[in-house]
């Protein structure tokens, strides 16, 4: 199950420079679900890309935390190139999120699902 310290550890190892951009409480915010929307006026920063990113990855990262147990066979995680082809199939990736990231959000996503099964196996017959 995603926690909000585990979508950060997703969003921190994908995309570590929109990270830095938007700064730590930019980062928690969207985790929390807050919608931006671009500020009128004043000196102009070109934050909303990092944020429409870290935005997109979120979805995506959600998205994968839902489907992963539905296409779990048996003991058998999918793999990468599925998850890949269910967000493609979902439409998540827009003009935000490149093949790279996808792969990478899929990849760490999976690897904490993984990590989890293993700690909750641990923990039944240990």
């Amino acid at each position: 199950m995603k926690t909000d310290a585990k979508l950060r550890d997703v969003l921190y190892s994908v995309l570590p420079e929109e990270c830095e951009i938007v700064g730590p409480t930019v980062v928690e915010q969207l985790a929390e679900g807050v919608q931006f929307v671009p500020a009128e006026g004043g000196s102009y920063i070109d934050i909303e890309r990092a944020i429409a990113t870290i935005a997109a990855a979120i979805k995506i990262a959600e998205f994968l935390w839902k489907a992963i147990p539905e296409l779990k066979q048996g003991l058998k995680q999918p793999t990468v190139d599925e998850l890949r082809q269910k967000v493609q199939k979902a439409n998540l990736t827009g003009e935000q999120i490149n093949g790279q990231q996808v792969t990478r959000i899929c990849e760490s996503v999976l690897k904490d699902t993984a990590d989890e099964a293993t700690e909750q196996a641990t923990r039944e017959h240990g």
